[in-house]
């Protein structure tokens, strides 16, 4: 299917366009075959997007935020620390928003199509316009901090004051809203968060809505330690369903599974039924995937049987309950680190490769609305509390397992570990009682972080990744082959 289908006027008056795509199949009652036949398999295209006209080019500061693709390119032409850590906090907001952040010191080749660059730029008016060409929108708003200007033809964000924390918060938090001018100036912006012990589901985006089952419904849901309260793991998960009255051959089962793994199947005896579910620690990631999925299931059944629909609903109390467990390895960081860190940057990086390659790693230890504190310094000695040390060369001490000294990836006495090094990748490892180290070796660009568990170190290239132990031991993903299967 290839369809361009109008969306009334109408559905966007209040600011939002909510879009369901559904695709519902009919079975032929009258035949019966021994064996099921293959389903269609349905396949939603990456190409289906929202289109919209618009009735005047982009100008305002809400706009150009809006109009930013998945892939955002920051440009940054100030290297000062204030502009780095100005660089480095927007980077990390925009990728907890979802974003795909690179960093650069040049206009990248290519063309989104839209008119608009997916592109923000860092730095003084002068420093943009010498080396970039940038032209401001508006000479009245000459002492905002945020701008909307040109680069050659086209629109383009800028951020011009170093404002690191303010700028960062107000793009992607709800407080946009009031950028409706080429220009916005943030100096102060707070976002007040829950202690609570539970995390609603629907606050994970999860539609809680009524929905319709026929056979089942799955409700997918992810959650990030570093923006649950405290960066504590979840001990459980409640799932309250209101389910629809039927037949008394009918069994409601409910499956819940994390990252893959089912971690509970429960037959739901009520109605309305509230079911609290463990959630094993050792199973949790930084990043992890949840899925409830409700099964009906029929005593009787055959081709006479009509397929029929009922209404289902997941209730308000669906949440996650967070529990005590300290966690461990990369899990056990999120909690260290909710009570603020110190993040330690080298003095004499290169600001794109560092950021491109550092700030996604740090996205994911870092909750939403905590902005740590940067600094640029090569030791962590006088260090108290929680840190984070990105390191570019060998003698960055950083109390970390593994370490490349003299041209050697090494760890232990005697050596567990003595390998050449990688050129191009990052090293990623706890460190000291509280800390993380990310040694950035090379030009790795933008690499996929991979989900972090329980290990304590992971070494992350562009050919893949693998994990080690502690105390410097590579952590076997199989078991070796022994034999020929018969």
């Amino acid at each position: 299917l290839d369809r361009a289908i109008d969306i009334p006027s109408q559905a966007a008056e209040d600011g939002r366009v909510r879009v369901q795509v559904r695709t519902r199949g009919a079975l032929d009652d009258q035949h019966c075959t021994n064996d099921p036949a293959a389903g269609m398999v349905v396949h939603l295209e990456p190409t289906t997007v929202v289109e919209a006209a618009l009735a005047e080019p982009v100008h305002t500061v809400r706009d150009a935020v809006a109009a930013l693709d998945r892939r955002v390119t920051l440009i940054v032409t100030e290297t000062g620390p204030e502009w780095f850590a100005t660089a480095a906090l927007l980077g990390m907001s925009l990728t907890q928003a979802g974003h795909d952040v690179v960093y650069t010191d040049a206009i990248p080749t290519g063309d989104n199509g839209s008119g608009f660059s997916s592109w923000v730029a860092v730095g003084p008016d002068r420093s943009l316009s010498d080396r970039l060409g940038w032209t401001a929108g508006d000479d009245d708003a000459l002492d905002a901090s945020i701008r909307v200007g040109r680069l050659g033809d086209r629109a383009a964000l800028a951020i011009v004051k170093p404002e690191p924390v303010a700028v960062a918060h107000f793009l992607t938090s709800s407080a946009l809203v009031t950028g409706d001018g080429p220009a916005s100036d943030p100096v102060a912006l707070v976002t007040a968060t829950s202690p609570a012990a539970t995390v609603g589901l629907a606050d994970l985006g999860v539609d809680v809505s009524q929905a319709q089952i026929a056979e089942s419904r799955s409700w997918p849901a992810a959650y990030s330690l570093a923006d649950l309260p405290g960066g504590r793991l979840p001990k459980a998960l409640r799932v309250g369903l209101r389910l629809p009255a039927s037949s008394e051959d009918i069994t409601w089962i409910l499956n819940v599974s994390l990252n893959g793994e089912l971690i509970a199947s429960r037959r739901l005896e009520a109605l309305t039924d509230t079911v609290e579910v463990p959630i094993p620690p050792e199973s949790q990631r930084l990043r992890n995937d949840l899925k409830v999925t409700v099964q009906r299931d029929r005593t009787t059944g055959g081709c006479t049987v009509r397929t029929t629909t009922y209404p289902i609903q997941l209730t308000s109390e669906s949440a996650l309950v967070l529990g005590d467990d300290p966690g461990a390895g990369f899990t056990a960081l999120p909690q260290k680190f909710a009570g603020g860190l110190d993040v330690r940057l080298p003095a004499d990086a290169d600001p794109p490769a560092v950021l491109t390659a550092a700030v996604p790693v740090l996205s994911d230890f870092v909750g939403r609305d905590a902005y740590p504190k940067l600094q640029w310094h090569n030791g962590i000695e006088d260090i108290r509390g929680a840190f984070v040390a990105i390191t570019t060369d060998e003698g960055a001490r950083t109390e970390a397992p593994i370490g490349i000294v003299d041209g050697r990836l090494t760890s232990g006495h005697p050596a567990t570990l003595d390998l050449t090094p990688f050129r191009d990748g990052t090293l990623i490892q706890c460190a000291g009682a509280a800390g993380l180290s990310v040694n950035v070796k090379g030009d790795p660009g933008a690499l996929a972080t991979p989900s972090l568990g329980r290990e304590c170190v992971r070494l992350v290239t562009a050919g893949g990744s693998f994990a080690l132990s502690s105390s410097g031991e590579v952590i076997a993903g199989t078991p070796p082959q022994t034999g020929t299967p018969q």
